[in-house]
């Protein structure tokens, strides 16, 4: 074993204790350490290396445990903002996961893509067939991004009989607009509709931020 792994070693059974040396420098003067428990405490996340001075550990570690202390005691030091981390890693990757097996829940079939006027005239839009693969439901609808509008979904079908094709969901119901009557409420959106709209939205196949 090399003299290097062996302070390692007992460094880490608490044999040998990680002192730090305070250094007064010309840009920066605090705290360093040096050789084995340099890497340790790097490791940690305790210790963070300067160049041209050193490796600097941070006033809020040499508050807490001192000059002077081990390996053990700066292990259990790091412990909560570790656990903090770890959590957050898994709740990030769980959170990851669900957005992956929403995205997988419908199939999204884009039939036409573009884009036309300009300026405050501009749109962007695909029109897109999404089904259900679970009930086989499928459905037509405008993706549209509208010049300091935003983003839209309209169907590219008749919601009721009688209508022309398009509308605009509000609060849970299509609402449509008529030259005799203006805007009216249609009906309320089907469980699917409703499932396809919220797909659209989350993962939209046009930019969905505001031009302006």
């Amino acid at each position: 074993m090399t003299k290097k792994k062996e302070e390692i070693r007992a460094m880490k059974a608490g044999e040998l204790k990680i002192t730090l040396h305070y250094h007064d420098g010309e840009y920066l003067s605090g705290y360093e350490v040096f050789g084995a428990a340099a890497d340790l405490l790097e490791e940690l996340g305790l210790a963070e290396y300067v160049d041209g001075w050193g490796y600097h550990v941070s006033n809020e570690t040499v508050n807490a445990l001192g000059e002077e202390f081990t390996y053990p005691e700066a292990v259990e030091f790091t412990r909560p903002a570790r656990e903090a981390a770890e959590a957050q890693k898994a709740a990030a990757e769980k959170k990851a996961a669900e957005k992956e097996a929403r995205r997988a829940s419908m199939k999204v079939e884009i039939l036409e893509k573009g884009n036309f006027g300009k300026d405050e005239d501009s749109e962007i839009y695909a029109n897109v067939e999404i089904t259900d693969p679970a009930t086989g439901e499928s459905a037509k609808f405008a993706c549209r991004n509208v010049f300091d509008v935003g983003y839209i979904v309209n169907p590219l079908y008749a919601v009721a009989a009688g209508l022309q094709p398009g509308g605009v969901a509000v609060r849970g119901h299509w609402e449509i607009f008529r030259d005799d009557t203006g805007w009216i409420t249609a009906r309320p959106l089907t469980l699917f509709e409703k499932k396809a709209l919220d797909y659209l939205h989350e993962f939209p196949p046009v930019d969905s931020g505001i031009r302006m």
